[in-house]
């Protein structure tokens, strides 16, 4: 017995669309999965500074990979003071750093943007570059070579610069 042409038409339709369906799904659900210990190091993070650095709010989060890995906390505390909070991975250290006695992020990007002229920034982040708290941006040139600008908190000084990688 022969189906009509109809009948495979939407046998067709439906596979294609399940396979839609089936291949969507799976990419949300990786796509979460890939974003789950990012989440937790944050919650985490946001909680130590509650604790210890009488944090009240919230407004960014950075993630830094040097030698070490750092989360940092921006936010302000319960007497509206504006801080960053910089926690260890390993072995939970931490650091408050007031906003006013450093660059901020903006002033960071500023500098990369007006130096170094990329075509992409990749990344920024606050933690700890032997000893010493630094802002890190990775960023794409104009070749599309990958960099890293390592610099000082206090003042903006380059401790570090890796171009062309």
């Amino acid at each position: 017995m022969r189906r009509s042409p109809k009948k495979s038409k939407n046998i067709v339709f439906l596979s294609i669309l399940g396979t839609i369906l089936v291949i969507v799904v799976s990419a949300f659900i990786l796509y979460n999965r890939a974003k789950l210990p990012m989440a937790t190091a944050e919650k985490e993070a946001v909680t130590i500074a509650k604790k210890y650095a009488n944090l009240d709010k919230e407004t960014e989060f950075y993630r830094y990979n040097r030698d070490a890995t750092y989360f940092t906390v921006a936010g302000t505390t319960k007497a509206n003071k504006k801080i960053y909070v910089i926690v260890a991975q390993k072995g939970g250290k931490v650091k408050v750093l007031s906003q006013s006695n450093g660059k901020t992020k903006n002033d960071i990007l500023s500098y990369i943007w007006n130096e170094k002229k990329p075509s992409k920034i990749l990344n920024v982040g606050l933690g700890i570059y032997n000893g010493v708290p630094a802002w890190e941006v990775s960023y794409l040139n104009k070749k599309k070579d990958l960099c890293y600008e390592t610099l000082q908190f206090s003042n903006g000084k380059v401790l570090k610069s890796v171009e062309n990688i």
